[in-house]
């Protein structure tokens, strides 16, 4: 149920002097499931980037701007198919998620890209978009 990837290795702040860095390596990456967006108990809210269900460990990863942008387009695209329905259909969204990629002439899955944009626009080497 996959409609993000994100690849930026986890910060895990432990005070203000000491940072432990979990390594994901190089052409790797973990999924996002469209479960993770879902506000519960409300009617078609959805979250993005830092407000999304996640551990501490996962949000010291997911909190970077272009995995904000990666589930960002998820929630817009789960938000506009569920408008008039009380639940939701993951292959619709990955579906909708998968046709903007292929306008965009990316063979990406899940706006993987648009992370990996965000890391070549700013300068970073370390993460490579699996295109």
């Amino acid at each position: 149920d996959s409609v993000a990837r994100g690849a930026w290795s986890p910060e895990m702040h432990k005070s203000n002097t000491s940072i432990k860095y979990t390594h994901i390596p190089d052409n790797e990456y973990f999924s996002i499931p469209l479960g993770c967006l879902k506000v519960k108990d409300a009617r078609n809210l959805w979250a993005a980037g830092r407000t999304i269900s996640t551990d501490s460990l996962a949000l010291g990863s997911v909190r970077v701007m272009g995995t904000g942008f990666a589930t960002g387009h998820a929630a817009g695209v789960a938000a506009a198919l569920t408008l008039d329905s009380e639940s939701y259909d993951v292959k619709a969204v990955q579906e909708k998620i998968n046709i903007y990629d292929k306008k965009r002439k990316r063979s990406c899955l899940y706006s993987y890209c648009s992370f990996s944009y965000c890391h070549i626009l700013y300068g970073y080497t370390s993460i490579r978009a699996k295109c």
